[in-house]
């Protein structure tokens, strides 16, 4: 059983998946500290709408090749 393909995929998959949940915590962890430590409440309507679309943007890029890596481990790397 040691060398269960699928057992070794689906362990490189959880793992993907614990770094995409542990990376998005950190990443929305620092947001909304920013946000309070930046006063962005109080900031003008425009600077709170351009810090939220660099939040989104930023999760994004965080988001994408980590999900690509979920799907690679459990599709195989054959499929882009």
């Amino acid at each position: 059983m040691a060398d269960d393909p699928a057992a070794a995929s689906r362990s490189t998959m959880r793992r993907n998946i614990l770094t995409l949940v542990l990376s998005l915590l950190a990443l929305d962890a620092l947001a909304i500290g920013g946000y309070y430590w930046l006063r962005i409440g109080l900031a003008p309507e425009r600077t709170q709408f351009l810090y939220m679309v660099t939040w989104t943007a930023v999760t994004f890029i965080v988001l994408i090749p980590q999900l690509r890596r979920i799907r690679r481990a459990r599709y195989g790397a054959g499929r882009r």
